[in-house]
């Protein structure tokens, strides 16, 4: 059977219907581009991906569209709007006709098979995207993003003048939907920075956030590519080569790994009070190692500690273990034999706690967790960190410091869960970073990074920093 646009299409309207039945607790697993044509896969990837980036904001003119607004979308008509408005309103070169066709042809199809009927979805989704459609040929380009009601900020900069005025309410609830950044939060950041730094906060969440390598570990030689640029912290650099061959280029040097500047920080940090202290660690703990990046960091950060890695991911230890295979100071152990491994070294000198987190530094790069935030998540996730947190206190040698890391700028989850630790386990804050994103949508990429918290707590009240 030859695949062709509209087959990608498909693919798409099935993956949003799916995702709509569940939101704002979207699965990972992306449109599923088995059988596609390269060519057709990167269509597929491009409408899907921008209809989950802007997935609030697109509803919101959907809605806008509509003669009751409030009313129930089906999954199905849901869906295959979002996939209309996508096209039309975020993806260059895409004939509005041929957007509207195929996502009135597969409601039809979708409806059908669900049982309902077809043709009054198909209407439905007929009349609501040709509105779209009309909205998006009488739109024009504005070089700066103001925050009126008929604007809507773009990923490239600058923003989409409306015909109409779009996004209703005062200027924190417009920004909310012309960014997809929930109220509560938005609200939540402005009292904590101010409206001003609120609003940078909302606009890089719309940035397409360019491939950091953590370069301070490669070769000279390596640092001399063409594909990498320079970034604005001098131990990083920036791909811009194609994404095909990153792997490749990575595997030529074993001394850079892809990581942000603000992911990184926490581990300099660690290394930085040790060396004040005259303390280098003899043994390190990475509790939460994932695919080990940070794993690897502390591998060359401090060359001379025994380092002990493990995730409570039971798939994710065969992934450690390969991504660290290289590295004959790290042991890959599995969660449940943790702690015997470390009392058998007599406690560890550093303990990495990179906790399971809102996101909500990374929301560039994780955009859909931006639907998801909100207090409830917040709770629940502070109680696991506190767990963690908690635990690590027990892995830790009477000299031990414990490095907590987020990449949250909440401070639920960061400046409370340190001081949490110094009043309920009696543990000692030594020090303690904030990074807030930086980046803008149309701006210098050697400028961006992502948010993120660390706070160095000793074991003991006695550790001092000189």
């Amino acid at each position: 059977m030859p695949r062709t646009p509209d087959t990608a299409r498909d693919a798409v309207c099935l993956r949003l219907s799916q995702q709509a039945a569940v939101f704002p607790d979207f699965a990972p697993e992306g449109v599923d581009e088995s059988g596609l044509y390269a060519r057709d896969a990167a269509f597929a990837h491009a409408i899907y991906d921008a209809a989950i980036r802007r997935w609030s904001t697109l509803m919101t003119i959907i809605r806008s569209r509509l003669d009751k607004p409030t009313q129930p979308l089906p999954t199905t008509a849901s869906a295959a709007l979002l996939s209309a408005a996508a096209q039309v309103l975020l993806l260059d070169k895409v004939p509005a006709h041929a957007a509207i066709n195929h996502s009135v042809e597969w409601a039809k199809r979708a409806a059908w098979v669900s049982g309902t009927k077809g043709a009054g979805v198909g209407g439905l989704v007929n009349a609501i995207s040709r509105r779209i459609a009309e909205l998006a040929a009488a739109s024009v380009y504005q070089q700066d993003y103001t925050g009126g009601h008929d604007e809507m900020p773009l990923d490239s900069g600058g923003c989409l003048k409306l015909p109409a005025p779009v996004f209703r309410g005062d200027a924190m609830e417009r920004l909310a939907a012309a960014t997809g950044v929930p109220l509560g939060i938005l609200n939540e950041w402005s009292r904590q920075h101010g409206p001003e730094t609120a609003t940078k906060l909302a606009l890089h969440c719309l940035v397409r956030p360019p491939t950091v390598l953590l370069t301070k570990h490669a070769k000279g030689e390596t640092l001399e590519s063409s594909s990498l640029t320079r970034h604005d912290s001098l131990d990083h650099r920036v791909w811009r080569g194609e994404r095909s061959v990153l792997s490749a280029f990575l595997g030529t040097d074993k001394g850079m790994w892809v990581q942000d500047s603000a992911a990184s920080r926490g581990v300099e940090a660690a290394r930085e009070s040790a060396a004040k202290r005259g303390s280098m660690p003899k043994v390190v703990v990475d509790l939460c190692a994932g695919q080990g990046t940070k794993t690897r960091q502390l591998a060359a950060e401090f060359p001379e500690a025994d380092i002990i890695a493990t995730d409570t991911d039971s798939r994710r230890v065969g992934v450690l273990r390969t991504a660290t295979a290289h590295l004959p100071k790290v042991k890959v152990v599995r969660a449940d034999e943790l702690s015997a491994a470390v009392a058998a070294v007599g406690g560890a000198n550093l303990v990495l706690a990179d906790v399971p987190c809102s996101n909500s530094g990374t929301l560039a790069r994780r955009s859909e967790a931006k639907y998801r935030l909100g207090p409830d998540q917040l709770a629940r996730l502070a109680g696991i960190q506190k767990e963690i947190v908690r635990f690590s206190k027990g892995l830790l040698a009477s000299d031990g410091v414990l490095l907590y890391s987020t990449c949250s700028i909440d401070p639920m989850e960061n400046h409370a869960i340190a001081a949490w630790a110094e009043n309920e386990l009696g543990l000692k804050i030594l020090d303690e970073e904030l990074t807030l994103p930086k980046g803008l949508p149309g701006g210098e990429v050697s400028g961006y990074a992502d948010g993120s918290y660390w706070a160095l707590m000793a074991a003991h009240t006695t550790i001092n920093e000189p």
